[in-house]
C-alpha cells in the first residue's frame, strides 16, 4: 500500500463544507505529498487541486426534506457518480463532510468496498434521529466533531472513534471583530458611508431560501430605512446565485447594495445583520456581530422539524448559550418584527453589549480540545486523523474520563 499513491475521495454537499474540506486537503498534502484526491465538491476544492468527480455547486446543495424530493433525480446521479468512482479507483479513505442523508448512503457503500471512512462534522444526533449513531458505528473509523458537546454525546452512546478538533471558524483567522475605524474603512470599500449604521442581509445560499427570504427580509429593511434615513443596507449573496433573480424580489422602498462578497468582509462591515440559520450564525458571532437569525422552511420540513426534532433553539449560537439571540422563524419570520430586532441591535447599546458578551463565551467553548496542540488547527487535527487511517495507524482516543479507549 506505501508503494502507490494513497487515494482519497471526498463529499460535500454546502458551499462551507467545501472551504474546511479544501483545508484539510493541504494540511494532509503536507503529510503524505504524493496522496492523490477526488470529490464531490465545489469551487475551493477546485481551487485546492482536487478533481471534482461531481460538481457539489450544481448536483448537490438543496436542504430541507420537500427540496431534496424535487431534486431526488440529480442527488441520485451525484451518487450514482461517486460509487462508480469508489468502484473504479478503489480509494483507500472516504472522507464526508456532513449532508447525512446522502453520505450515510455514499460510505454503507464505501465500507462495502473495504474503504475506510472518516466522518467530519457529523449529523447532528443529539438533536434528532440519534438511532443513527448505531448506523455511525457500523460504517465509520473515525469521527471529528466540531462542537465540544457532541464528543461526551457519542461516547455515551457507546461511540469512542471520535475526536473533538475544535471550530474551524476560529482557525481561519478571516472572520474576527473589528473596532470602528476598521468598520469604517470596510464601509468605504462597499461604496458606503462609513458614518451611517448599516445592516447586512444573509439571506442563504439556495435557491429556495433566496425565493422564501429576499422579500421579508428587505421589507424589513425599508420600513427600519422609512423610520431611519440614514440607515444603509447590504444584501451578500453566495457565488451561485444569479443577482437579478435576487433584485426581482427586492421589495420597492428598499435601499440596499446587492453584493457577492467574501462573507467576513461584509460581516466586519456592519453594525448588525439578518441571517439565514446555518454557519452564517457562527460566523457572525465570532466577528461579534448582533443578529437576528431568521429562516422560513417549506410546510413539509416545518411539520417535521416540529414533529421530531428535540431542540427548542435552532441557531447554533443559541444551541451553545441559550438565549443569545432572537430566532424569527416560519410564522415570526415577518417584516415588523424583523424590523424591530434590527433596530434595537442597532439603537439598544446595552442589548448590543451583552449579546457580543454571550458570544466571546461561545468563542471560548468553540476553543480546541485540551489534549490538542494549540499551534495545530483543527484542519490539521483532522489530516493527522486521515492519515492514520491511511497508514494504518491506529491510535487510542481519549475519552472525557481521560482512558483510552477501542470501540
Amino acid at each position: 500500500m506505501n508503494e502507490q499513491p494513497l487515494r482519497v475521495l471526498i463529499s460535500v454537499g454546502e458551499l462551507s463544507a467545501d472551504e474546511h474540506a479544501a483545508l484539510v486537503v493541504a494540511s494532509l498534502r503536507r503529510l503524505l505529498p504524493q496522496a492523490e484526491f477526488k470529490a464531490m465538491g465545489g469551487r475551493k476544492l477546485r481551487e485546492a487541486g482536487v478533481d471534482t468527480v461531481v460538481d457539489s455547486e450544481h448536483s448537490a446543495s438543496v436542504m430541507g426534506f420537500s427540496e431534496v424530493f424535487g431534486s431526488l433525480r440529480k442527488v441520485m446521479a451525484a451518487l450514482s457518480d461517486l460509487k462508480k468512482t469508489i468502484n473504479d479507483w478503489r480509494p483507500h479513505l472516504v472522507m464526508v463532510l456532513d449532508y447525512p442523508d446522502f453520505n450515510f448512503r455514499l460510505i454503507r457503500f464505501a465500507k462495502q468496498k473495504g474503504c475506510k471512512v472518516l466522518y467530519f462534522i457529523p449529523p447532528q444526533v443529539w438533536a434528532w434521529r440519534s438511532g443513527r449513531v448505531e448506523f455511525l458505528k457500523r460504517f465509520t473509523d473515525r469521527i471529528a466533531c466540531i462542537f465540544p458537546f457532541e464528543k461526551p454525546f457519542l461516547i455515551s452512546k457507546g461511540y469512542n472513534r471520535v475526536e473533538f478538533v475544535g471550530h474551524p471558524l476560529l482557525d481561519s483567522g478571516t472572520f474576527s471583530p473589528c473596532n470602528m475605524e476598521q468598520r469604517s474603512t470596510l464601509k468605504r470599500s462597499l461604496g458606503l458611508d462609513p458614518l451611517k449604521p448599516l445592516v447586512a442581509v444573509f439571506p442563504g445560499s439556495r435557491r429556495t431560501e433566496i425565493e422564501r427570504h429576499v422579500a421579508p427580509m428587505t421589507a424589513a429593511i425599508a420600513k427600519l430605512q422609512n423610520k431611519y434615513p440614514d440607515v444603509q443596507a447590504v444584501i451578500n449573496i453566495a457565488p451561485s446565485i444569479d443577482e437579478d433573480a435576487v433584485r426581482q424580489r427586492v421589495v420597492p422602498g428598499c435601499k440596499l447594495l446587492v453584493v457577492k462578497r467574501p462573507p467576513h468582509e461584509v460581516m466586519q462591515a456592519c453594525d448588525a445583520a439578518v441571517l439565514k440559520s446555518g454557519t452564517s450564525n457562527l460566523q457572525a458571532a465570532i466577528c461579534e456581530v448582533p443578529f437576528v437569525m431568521f429562516y422560513i422552511a417549506s410546510d413539509v420540513s416545518a411539520w417535521i422539524v416540529k414533529r421530531f426534532v428535540r431542540l427548542k433553539e435552532f441557531s447554533m449560537v443559541n444551541i451553545l448559550k441559550s438565549g443569545s439571540v432572537r430566532e424569527l422563524t416560519q410564522k415570526e419570520a415577518n417584516a415588523d418584527l424583523l424590523a424591530s430586532e434590527l433596530e434595537s441591535l442597532i439603537y439598544n447599546g446595552t442589548r448590543r453589549a451583552a449579546m457580543i458578551n454571550d458570544f466571546r463565551e461561545i468563542k471560548s467553548l468553540l476553543s480546541t480540545s485540551p489534549q490538542s496542540d494549540p499551534k495545530d488547527s483543527s484542519y490539521d487535527r483532522v489530516a493527522l486523523l486521515a492519515r492514520d487511517l491511511l497508514t494504518g495507524n491506529e491510535p487510542l482516543l481519549k475519552t472525557s474520563s481521560g482512558n483510552c479507549t477501542h470501540s
